[in-house]
């Protein structure tokens, strides 16, 4: 799932996702936002180690606090991570993951990092609703003008 996220593949990522939210998270388990950081945040943690990417979570960035930051030095990409709890319907959690890269856009996470050290930085904000996701991608935020 984060080669995915990393190469902006939202769909293929969106697809393994909801695999993950449909075998580990029960009916009670989807409280809250923190609930949802927590698990993609630890699903992180797991690879990170493994795959040379560096993980921050709850960082300033720009004018407020990113979700997950996901870093990979040899590939020169970054991925901001902004994620929104919803309703569990299709349109709800599509509707929440475009308000999160709203956010990403208003809040000016990418201000934080040095541009020059990276190829792309990708903002992506993922609506979550039950044990189902929507995964908004921004595309790369270095070739916005």
């Amino acid at each position: 799932m984060f080669l995915h996220l990393l190469a902006n593949e939202a769909d293929d990522a969106r697809k393994i996702l909801k695999r993950l939210l449909t075998r580990f998270i029960g009916i009670r388990n989807q409280g809250n936002e923190s609930f949802y950081h927590g698990f993609m945040f630890g699903l992180s943690t797991m690879v990170a180690a493994n795959d040379n990417i560096k993980l921050e979570s709850a960082q300033e960035t720009g004018d407020g606090y990113s979700e997950i930051i996901i870093s990979h030095g040899q590939l020169k990409t970054i991925v901001i991570l902004e994620l929104k709890k919803t309703e569990d319907n299709a349109q709800d959690r599509l509707s929440a993951a475009k308000d999160a890269t709203k956010q990403i856009i208003q809040k000016k996470y990418v201000d934080r990092f040095d541009t020059s050290e990276y190829t792309k930085i990708y903002g992506l904000g993922i609506g979550f609703g039950g044990r189902s996701c929507a995964i908004e991608s921004l595309g790369n935020l270095l070739e916005m003008s």
